[in-house]
C-alpha cells in the first residue's frame, strides 16, 4: 500500500500551485510553460457525469495560450483511476464551454481576490486586482511580458475554454501509468496532461492534440467585476453568479450553504427574480419548502 506525503489533496492542490508561482512546469519532451493558475475550487452545476454538480480543483492558463483543467488525486482517493478522463474531465470541459466571458471571469473572482482560507495564493497578484484581466496584466508583469502578451492570452483563455479546446490534467502524488494510458477513451480536443507531484520532483507527461485557437481578432469586453455587477440585467443572481456581489469574507460561508442544500436534496433546480435565485426543497410533507438567496 503507497501512503502518500500529503494529508490531503488540498496540501497536494497548494503545494503545486505554489510551485507554479516561481518555477515553469517541465514536459517530458524538454520543453517547459509558465502556467498562470487564476482559479480553483470552480462550482460547476453540471460538472460531473449523471449531471452531478463538481468542483474542478484548477484551472489555468499557460504562456502558449493553453487552458489547463487540472483534476487533484492523491493515491489513495479511488477516484484516481482510468475513468477520470470521461467521468470529470470531460463533464468540466462541457460545463464550461457553456460560460459566457462574463461567467468566466466571475469563476476567477473568488480566488483572485483571496475569498478561499484554506489556498494558497500568487504574491504578484495584489488585493486590489480588479478583474480576471487585470490578474493576467499582473501575471504577465511578473514574468516580463507585455500588456499586449497579457491581452493575447485573455482572448486564447475565453476562447479556448468557449469552444471546449482545453489540456485534460490529472494531478497526483504518483504516476498511474493505467491511468494514463486510458486517455484515449475520452474526447481529443486540446490535449492531455499527467503531473505527478512531489516536493522534490516532478514528472508531467503531456499529449497534445488540435493546435489551441489563439486569435487576436476576439471582441471581448475584458471587464472588471465591478463592471459586471452594474449589469443588473444580465448577471441576475444565481446559485453560480451570487457569490459577485458577495464581500470576499463570506464567500466561503456562502459556498458551505450551497454543499448544505445539495446535501439536503436540492436539484440544482432554480429561479432568478432581479434580487435572488430562489430554490425549492421536497418534504416528507409534500409541500415544498422555499427558499430565497440573495
Amino acid at each position: 500500500m503507497i501512503i502518500s506525503i500529503y494529508p490531503n489533496e488540498r496540501q497536494l492542490v497548494n503545494a503545486f500551485m505554489e510551485y507554479t508561482f516561481a518555477h515553469q512546469i517541465p514536459l517530458t519532451n524538454g520543453e517547459t510553460r509558465k502556467l498562470f493558475i487564476w482559479g480553483n475550487e470552480i462550482w460547476l452545476p453540471d460538472g460531473k457525469s449523471g449531471n452531478r454538480s463538481g468542483i474542478l480543483d484548477v484551472i489555468g492558463t499557460d504562456e502558449n495560450g493553453e487552458v489547463w483543467l487540472i483534476e487533484a488525486k492523491l493515491c489513495s482517493n479511488p477516484e484516481l483511476n482510468e475513468n477520470i478522463w470521461r467521468e470529470q474531465l470531460d463533464p468540466y470541459r462541457l460545463s464550461l464551454s457553456k460560460r459566457s466571458e462574463d461567467e468566466i471571469v466571475m469563476g476567477a473572482r473568488r480566488y483572485l481576490i483571496k475569498a478561499n482560507a484554506d489556498s494558497v495564493f500568487p504574491p504578484f497578484i495584489n488585493d486590489r486586482v480588479e478583474g480576471l484581466y487585470d490578474g493576467f496584466k499582473q501575471w504577465c508583469a511578473h514574468w516580463g511580458f507585455s500588456e499586449e502578451k497579457a491581452k493575447w492570452l485573455y482572448d486564447c483563455t475565453i476562447q479556448n475554454i468557449m469552444k471546449g479546446n482545453v489540456i485534460a490534467c490529472v494531478l497526483a502524488d504518483i504516476l498511474d501509468e493505467r491511468v494514463w494510458e486510458k486517455r484515449e477513451s475520452t474526447f481529443a480536443h486540446g490535449g492531455f496532461a499527467y503531473i505527478a507531484f512531489q516536493p522534490s520532483e516532478m514528472m508531467v507527461l503531456f499529449d497534445s492534440r488540435e493546435p489551441m485557437i489563439k486569435t487576436q481578432d476576439a471582441n471581448f469586453s475584458r471587464g472588471t467585476w465591478d463592471e459586471l455587477v452594474k449589469k443588473k440585467k444580465e448577471v441576475k443572481p444565481t446559485p453560480d453568479t451570487l457569490e459577485l456581489y458577495l464581500s470576499k469574507d463570506v464567500i466561503d460561508t456562502y459556498s458551505r450553504i450551497r454543499d448544505f442544500l445539495l446535501e439536503l436534496g436540492w436539484d440544482k433546480s432554480y429561479r432568478s427574480n432581479r434580487k435572488a435565485f430562489i430554490i425549492d426543497l421536497p418534504t416528507k410533507y409534500g409541500a415544498d419548502i422555499r427558499i430565497h438567496i440573495g
